[in-house]
């Protein structure tokens, strides 16, 4: 028997290596939204620190220019803390959108896949009618020589 040689395999090709690609972008983003998320987590204890001294100060005679640097000092953790959220956000975004085109690309990678042994069967089929076609003919010219050589 011959081997099959799925005439579009640059497709299929192509299309498992945009798969792979896809699947690339998605853990990068996903990468991304997990950063984003541990830089949340270290910027809220920062400010919960930070809470904490100014606490501290007030029971303590303290004074109020020191109160001020660290109130300065919340608020720009606030804003940074602000601006991560939205970075999040964005990333879930983008990591959605990434999810989406995975799907995209997974699905025309399995429909090439299906189409490829689709096209492998008819083949293999077409081969063993062939090889049933030549093993009646063999059968067939046997019996009519032992026929002939009987008669």
């Amino acid at each position: 028997m011959s081997t099959y040689h799925y005439p579009y395999q640059r497709i299929l090709d192509v299309k498992s290596k945009e798969k792979e690609n896809a699947q690339l972008q998605m853990a990068k983003a996903i990468q991304r939204q997990s950063q984003a998320e541990i830089r949340i987590n270290e910027l809220e204890q920062k400010i919960g620190q930070a809470t904490d001294r100014v606490e501290q100060q007030y029971v303590a005679v303290t004074r109020v220019q020191d109160l001020q640097g660290i109130e300065n000092y919340m608020s720009v953790l606030r804003k940074k803390l602000s601006f991560e959220k939205k970075e999040v956000e964005f990333a879930k975004k983008n990591v959605d959108k990434k999810q989406e085109v995975l799907r995209e690309k997974l699905k025309e990678e399995k429909t090439w896949m299906v189409l490829r042994e689709k096209k492998e069967n008819e083949h293999l089929e077409g081969l063993k009618h062939i090889e049933q076609q030549e093993l009646d003919e063999m059968a067939s010219t046997s019996f009519n020589r032992l026929s002939e050589s009987k008669g």
